[in-house]
Order: C-alpha cells, then structure tokens, then sequence
C-alpha cells in the first residue's frame, strides 16, 4: 500500500476519533455503558418531599376492591365534584396537616380536597403550587380524566375505632383527549391519619401523560411530590404525617435590580402575549380620586406611549419588616431615555409575617409594585382587602389575580416568580379599559448572561451523535474517491510512461 494511501486511512481516523471524543467529554453525553433501567428510573422518576408527610413509594400493596360494594359518586364531567360528610357517614373525621375536617371533595381528574375553594373541574400541573386547588389537595392520579366514556368513581368506609378508613376508587377511568382505557386506582384514607394510594393496573397509553401523583398543603413548603412513568401496575405508596414545616417568605428581587414599566395604546390588529392599553382618568377619578396614581405608588400625569422606571436602591432586613427603598422617574415618552437622577425615592414596608398585619388594605400601594414571594400566599395570608377576590397561580410561578373595586372597576394584575408586577388591567362596567400597564423588561440581575457570554447555552453548543456520525462518514467518501483518484491517475501515468 502506498504512503499516501495509509496517510489518508490514518487521517480519517484520527478525525473520527477526535470527534468522537470531543462528544464524550460533552456534559450532555450519556456513556453508552450506562444501564437503560438506570436511564430509564432517571428520566422517569422523580420525588421530592417537604414538611408534613413522610412519603414511601414501596408500601405493601393490598387492594381494596369496592366497585361492587361501594357507592358510587355518580360523578361526571359537567357536576364534577362530589362531597362525603365524612363525620356523619363513617363517624369519624379526617386530620390533614393538623386540620380537622368532616369533608372532601372528590374531583373527576384524579385528585381532590378538604377545602373545595378551587375549581375541582380542573387539573393542574405543579406539585408543589400556589393555586386555590393545591391547598390540602389528595392527588393519586393527577390528570384529564373522562367518566363520561366509561368508569366511575366509588367510595366505602370500613372498619372498626378506632381501625376505620374510608376507599375512594376510581374504576376503569378513561384519558380525557384519547378516551383511552387509564384503569384503576384508589386513595385510602385510615381513621389514625395515615394515607395509601394503590394502583392495580395503570396503562402505559398510546396518548402520553404525565400524570402528576402527591400531596399538597398549598404553602410551597409542606409537600410530596412523585411521578413516575407508565404503566403503574399492583404499586402501594403511603403517606405517614411527621410534622409541618414553617413558611419563611422571601424577597425575589434585590438591591440594584432595575424595572421599567410602559403606558401604551392597544393594538387591535396583532396579538401580543400583553395587552398593551390607554389610560382613562376619568374613570379612575371616579373611584380613587384625583389623586389616583399617588394610592397606586405611580407618578402623576401618565398618558399613552409612556414608560417610569424604578431602582432597587436599598433592602433593610429588620427583626419583623423589609423596608424597600427605590428610584422612580417620571413618566416620558416610549421612545426617550431616562435620565442619570430619579424623581421620587419612596419606600416599601413589606411585615415578613403576613399574618400579623392589624388592618385591612395598609400596604403602602393599592397593587403593590413589589412584593415579597410567594406573593399569591403573602396576599392570601395578610388578608388586606377584599379587593382581590381570587388568586390563581399560573405553571412557572406567575401570579393572576382579579380585582373588583366597589363594583365600579374590575380586572387582573399579575405579578412574576420574584414578586415583580408584570401587567395591571382595569376596566369599567362597559367593558372599557381604564387602567392598563405592562412590563418592559424583566428583573436586571437576571435578564442576561455574565460579562463574555455569548448568550448560547452549552446544550446548543452540543452537536449531536447522528451529525457527528454524518461528517465522519462524509470525511470517509472524501477520502475514498480520493484514493481512488490518485489510483486512477496513477494508472494513467504508468500506462503513458510504458508507451
């Protein structure tokens, strides 16, 4: 073979090598050596606990059957809910997270509730969360059920004092969007506290879910988590009660973060994710008085296409209370740029025990633009004004809640993960916008990357195996016709030298 030859063979493996090296040190590669089970429990499996529960995921299973025996809730997907007097038909009560209570209500998707202030004909998809539904919520099978192709939900207390318990089991439950058979499933709840789920068959569909299975206190901080992969089949978890753990709220933002908030005219020809509306003073007036904006913690004289902004100046930490002092500029033009010296220096008093606040509504703004997190729970437990008659978390740790002033305005204001107002819309009784502001720009300390970072993330820096398998091979038909070239010429030049 000719020198040429073993260089170019010695070429192409060298460069696949290298390449194939480069793709193991990746930190996104996994080594081929690694068990698919180990894989597989990896990516599938996932459980976290907080305070209250002591979760075993490998409990003796046991099943209860009761779909003969039992009674059925005759639930369906228009009703939804079904509520046990648990005092009254099993003579017992149930204690929840060192609450006593003689009711649950039992939704059609997999889940249900002591406290019914959320909406049982809905799934949701955080375990933990903020949301009225995660408060003192059973989730066996959390996810879009459909009863009314087929199934039923039972339930039957059994046993002796003080050995009671009560079975809720959902018979032959279908999926909701394929109407495919899940199975059955049941909840255990025992008269001295402790709680079973049992899965007797669970399929793996054709219609992938991910079922969401735990409990939740509601405060973010006393939780279990668990999911898992299908099938789920004669699988037992219990939950034993340990003890509660203390929510400790905390600030989301910090000193020098910038915020810029921005007054438009709605845009009725494109849709954007953030209605973007006009200001009607007017319509404020008539509620809040001329001076409205000062209650709101805005300064004065807003109109369309303007934008303020704030600056983190200050955070005291105090015993009981953060004081939050910040920058704010007048409104100006979309278009301009602030200037170097704000206008106002105002500050923010935020209690870290909402509990412990006194009166109603004596938070210094009327929608606070800041707000400790987490702020749907900071809100809920201060309890300052019936204004806000509804919180609703959003998947990721945004906030909704809508807003009813004397019945003259009403709306929604959300606010983000870190406590940030993100969006504010008020309308009167005709449907007209009189109050609308929108974000501009998201907390400054975490809107981008550090100093030299490029903004690609590693992961789209990774080049994938089926690429890497691609150029290799290119490189090896290169390297073939170009032997086969060099044979060819050679050939010729032989036959032309014997000539």
């Amino acid at each position: 073979m000719k020198k040429s030859t073993i260089f170019l063979a010695v070429l192409v493996l060298v460069l696949a090598q290298a390449i194939l090296s480069l793709y193991s040190n990746s930190p996104f590669h996994i080594s081929q050596d690694t068990d698919k089970n180990e894989l597989d429990k990896t990516l599938k499996l996932s459980t976290e606990s907080g305070g209250g529960y002591i979760m075993d995921t490998n409990a003796a299973y046991s099943w209860i059957e009761i779909n003969e025996t039992g009674i059925p809730m005759g639930l369906d997907d228009i009703s939804d809910y079904g509520s046990i007097k648990i005092l009254e038909d099993g003579g017992w009560n149930f204690t929840f997270y060192e609450t006593n209570y003689s009711k649950i209500y039992v939704s059609t998707n997999g889940w249900m509730s002591f406290t019914n202030l959320g909406d049982t004909d809905f799934w949701f998809r955080e375990i933990p969360g903020q949301r009225l539904e995660n408060i003192d919520c059973i989730c066996p099978f959390l996810e879009g059920l459909n009863l009314s192709e087929g199934g039923d939900v039972y339930y039957n207390f059994s046993g002796t004092a003080p050995n009671r318990y009560l079975v809720i089991e959902y018979y032959q439950v279908c999926e909701y969007y394929s109407d495919e058979l899940v199975g059955n499933f049941q909840v255990i709840l025992c008269e001295n506290g402790t709680i079973k789920f049992q899965y007797k068959n669970v399929n793996d569909l054709l219609y992938k879910i991910g079922p969401h299975i735990g409990l939740d206190h509601g405060d973010m901080t006393n939780y279990n988590s668990y999911e898992a992969s299908l099938p789920l089949n004669e699988k037992a978890i219990t939950f034993e009660f340990d003890k509660l753990w203390k929510l400790n709220y905390t600030l989301g933002f910090n000193e020098g973060d910038q915020f810029t908030w921005q007054i438009n005219e709605v845009n009725y020809t494109v849709k954007l994710s953030w209605i973007i509306d006009e200001v009607n003073h007017t319509a404020m007036e008539k509620v809040f008085g001329s001076n409205w904006e000062q209650s709101f913690g805005l300064p004065p004289e807003m109109n369309a296409y303007k934008k303020t902004k704030i600056n983190v100046s200050l955070i005291k930490d105090n015993t009981t209370h953060w004081e939050i002092k910040y920058d704010m500029w007048d409104w100006i033009s979309e278009s301009s740029n602030f200037g170097s010296v704000p206008d106002y220096d105002p500050i923010l008093i935020f209690r870290k025990e909402p509990l412990n606040y006194s009166q109603q509504h004596n938070l210094t703004n009327i929608i606070p633009l800041l707000i400790p997190k987490y702020c749907a729970l900071y809100l809920r437990d201060a309890n300052l004004t019936d204004h806000y008659k509804k919180l609703s978390v959003y998947e990721g740790g945004d906030l909704r809640m809508d807003i009813d002033f004397f019945g003259k305005l009403e709306g929604t204001m959300y606010y983000n993960e870190h406590g940030v107002l993100c969006h504010v819309n008020l309308k009167d009784n005709f449907g007209y916008t009189a109050f609308d502001m929108v974000i501009d720009f998201s907390i400054g300390s975490s809107s981008g990357g550090s100093d030299g970072d490029d903004g690609i993330d590693e992961e789209d820096r990774a080049i994938p195996l089926h690429i890497l398998l691609i150029i290799i091979g290119v490189i090896g038909i290169i390297t073939i016709v170009i032997i086969k070239r060099r044979k060819k010429i050679s050939k010729q030049s032989m036959e032309i030298s014997s000539q």
